[in-house]
């Protein structure tokens, strides 16, 4: 944590092999430096299914937790781009806001402080301003749940044109008004969309939870190694450190099934992201 001014830095699930068991992914964040896991809700049968774990089940995962010492304090739940919750299918929507109330149930459970909703009002059908609008009152309806069980959802930046920015989403959570809607960006998803420049006003938005940090290229999302993209860290780095940000950071790759490589992967990224946020420390003290 003292690399990142006191924040905590966590990675996500799937920078480790599916193969793993949840201990031995909390056990390799954990002796690899990271001080959380970010669990992944995604469109497979199999991460959805999560949410419907019984009793026992959600148990296991908390002994995993509490044997590792690491916590997880956040959840992607990008299950959403399948069931958008401003679809107009009646059937699809309703599926979306049943997928958030259930990630809800399961972070009261585990532990877990902050379910990251993906910014889709439509993903696979054409967005128009109904599916914009059935998203919005939609997303007041999830967070009304949200708030009464206390669990903040937070809004992520995504690579559709609706909610592809920083400044997007701020204004998204900004029309709701609740403590409970804040926002978690991505600022690869940020870079690969043209967004380039990070604008000051939306970084000092008090909305910010925390940050997904992944390497893009222009519309390229996914699996870009860190230093290969157009993503500018230390730029990035240097904007929060004179914002004095406090909030959470969470390193962002895919694992291979080579369990070695995997474990050196999510080594290297911390390390990179370390040197990067050294690098723009020593180019305020330069800057004086």
């Amino acid at each position: 944590m003292k690399d990142f001014n006191g924040c905590r830095l966590g990675v996500y699930e799937k920078s480790l092999p599916a193969k793993l068991p949840f201990a031995d992914r909390l056990l390799a964040a954990r002796d690899e430096g990271y001080d959380f896991l970010e669990i992944s809700i995604d469109e497979t049968e199999e991460r959805m299914s999560r949410l419907d774990w019984n009793s026992e089940k959600r148990l296991e995962l908390l002994r995993a937790i509490n044997l590792s010492g690491l916590p997880i304090l956040t959840m992607c739940l990008s299950a959403n781009r399948l069931y958008p919750i401003g679809a107009q299918n009646k059937e699809v929507r309703e599926k979306g806001l049943e997928l958030i109330g259930k990630a809800v149930d399961f972070s009261v459970d585990i532990g877990i402080r902050i379910v990251q909703v993906a910014g889709y009002d439509e993903f696979y059908n054409e967005s128009n301003q109904t599916t914009r609008q059935l998203f919005y009152d939609s997303l007041k309806k999830a967070v009304e749940y949200a708030s009464k069980n206390g669990v903040v959802l937070a809004i992520e930046n995504v690579d559709t044109p609706f909610l592809d920015s920083i400044e997007k989403i701020a204004l998204c959570a900004e029309s709701l008004g609740s403590p409970y809607l804040q926002i978690y960006p991505d600022i690869g998803n940020h870079f690969a969309m043209g967004h380039t420049l990070l604008d000051e006003t939306a970084l000092k938005n008090k909305r910010i939870v925390g940050f997904h940090l992944k390497d893009t290229l222009p519309g390229i999302m996914r699996e870009v190694p860190y230093g290969d993209g157009i993503v500018d860290f230390s730029g990035f780095f240097k904007q929060m450190i004179r914002l004095n940000f406090s909030g959470l950071y969470m390193a962002e790759m895919w694992a291979t099934e080579d369990e070695r490589a995997s474990i050196a992967c999510i080594a290297a990224a911390r390390e990179f992201l370390a040197k990067k946020y050294a690098e723009a420390e020593r180019k305020i003290e330069i800057a004086g």
